[in-house]
């Protein structure tokens, strides 16, 4: 990418320069806001990266100069600053800022948030123009190979629609979108992308309010102490030990935009009571404080649990259940959608390929039926972990069978009760169930091992399964298209 870099001292600007470079990036730098005006106004930049506190014309004006601006290229900003605080960081977002960082840097952190940006640019048609991204209603993105059908969530990513409940739940997005009063509440297991969901709802309509706040709060981390802080903030000498300014809480944070609840199951019975309250009268007191706050936010509640089993098991108010389930949507687990299993696969190793320096771009058909295969007990995170994790001890052009390590012969892909059976060869097992003998299942079984034996090579296994390729093709693609179609 191209980056303008802004920053009147001198030894950061090196230092950050020599960081992009090194990550092949093009930077040209600017000691003031003005010099770096001047800059974008003869080149296209594709991220502008720029100190708040910069000589005469500062970060958020800058930035607002960047927006006001008749350009058809607009690039993203990441603002940064030693002196940071709430409103700052909020006002910075709200203004259309890409994200904000802390001096001094976290480097790898950084180069995380540059990557993603990269991303989003190789998404849309027109580099670097935002402009693309801020269209109401689902957005279709071609992937690698051109049939994948997703959309593009602003600050997440591509995500993919091939099952019809996930489609159906983000076109209900631009709909929940609208309306900031109504509670919705997500259901689904771990690792199923929950907030993923969250944060669609967010960003939806990609309209003028796009860059209000998006706060998330884990509820299973607030103990009765912290709920209030956290969640009210406090004055100025609420309690010993209190920062002297006061403290800005989640509500504070959130105002204007979203606050996502995770694990709202997890917060205790007397903890649930204040929460009710402020969903109801939307107003509320800091710890300490003596003046009511209004609040305009969207509340959004996440679980993996059954909230309605345990509000008849007299561990969650039935009160608070109903104000927060207005609108209910369940994420399915990832078993349930197999059709998405390898489009996500496809996607997470283009994404670590590209930040490893990688060579792998395609995934091969036994590995897809491989990965079809996997139960996925840890959903979309489960998997993007064992791409991550074949990316940073493999490189190739094609991701294979014996690049799933932490797949490969996993028991929770095998039959319960199973009885070992061994053939000839020691180096092929295989398990029977105590019961039956499912003949078909074992096929697939002996000849994805035979597969994984050989490293995936067709033509190898063929020839040690005494079959022709064209065989053996026919019955990969047989399964391949069985598995896509079993919900």
């Amino acid at each position: 990418m191209r980056i303008l870099l802004v920053d009147h001292e001198q030894q950061n600007l090196c230092h950050v320069t020599s960081f992009l470079i090194g990550l092949g990036h093009q930077v040209t730098t600017a000691d003031s806001g003005s010099k770096a005006l001047e800059e974008y106004y003869k080149r296209d930049y594709q991220l502008i990266l720029t100190d708040v506190n910069i000589q005469g014309l500062n970060g958020l004006d800058l930035l607002d100069n960047i927006n006001q601006a008749k350009l058809n290229i607009k690039p993203y900003v990441i603002l940064f600053s030693a002196h940071t605080d709430a409103d700052c960081v909020i006002q910075a977002l709200r203004r259309g800022a890409y994200d904000f960082l802390k001096k001094p840097i976290n480097w790898e952190y950084l180069g995380n948030i540059i990557t993603q940006a990269a991303e989003h640019l190789d998404q849309i048609k027109t580099p670097h123009n935002p402009s693309n991204l801020q269209k109401p209603g689902l957005k279709e993105v071609s992937s690698a190979s051109g049939d994948i059908p997703n959309i593009f969530i602003e600050g997440i990513g591509p995500v993919f629609l091939n099952s019809p409940v996930i489609k159906q739940i983000y076109e209900l997005a631009p709909i929940l979108h609208a309306d900031r009063t109504i509670p919705i509440l997500i259901e689904g297991e771990t690792g199923t992308g929950k907030e993923l969901v969250a944060r669609h709802i967010h960003f939806a309509n990609h309209s003028d309010d796009t860059y209000r706040p998006f706060i998330a709060v884990n509820c299973s981390t607030l103990t009765h102490t912290l709920f209030e802080s956290e969640i009210f903030g406090y004055d100025a000498g609420a309690f010993t030990g209190a920062v002297s300014s006061g403290k800005k809480g989640k509500l504070d944070l959130a105002e204007g935009g979203t606050l996502f609840l995770d694990e709202i199951a997890e917060l205790p019975l007397k903890l649930q009571a204040k929460l009710l309250r402020v969903i109801q009268e939307k107003k509320y007191y800091r710890l300490g404080g003596l003046k009511q706050i209004h609040n305009d936010i969207r509340i959004i509640s996440a679980t993996n649990k059954n909230l309605e089993e345990l509000v008849n098991s007299k561990r969650f108010r039935n009160d608070l259940f109903y104000r927060v389930n207005t609108v209910y949507l369940k994420v399915p687990p990832l078993r349930e959608r197999k059709a998405d299993i390898v489009p996500l696969a496809q996607v997470f190793l283009q994404e670590f390929s590209r930040k490893r320096k990688k060579d792998f771009v395609n995934i091969s058909d036994p590995a897809a039926i491989l990965l079809r295969s996997h139960p996925w007990p840890g959903n979309v995170r489960q998997l993007r972990s064992v791409i991550n994790s074949a990316t940073l001890l493999y490189n190739d052009t094609v991701l294979k069978v014996k690049h799933l390590d932490a797949i490969r012969g996993d028991p929770q892909n095998r039959n319960k009760n199973p009885v070992p059976v061994h053939s000839p060869d020691s180096s092929i097992r295989f398990d029977l169930h105590a019961e039956r003998l499912p003949l078909e299942s074992i096929n697939k079984d002996v000849i994805k091992r035979v597969l994984e034996m050989h490293n995936g090579n067709i033509s190898k296994t063929a020839r040690y399964l005494d079959i022709s390729t064209r065989s053996l093709s026919y019955k990969l693609k047989k399964w391949d298209s069985s598995s896509s179609s079993d919900k």
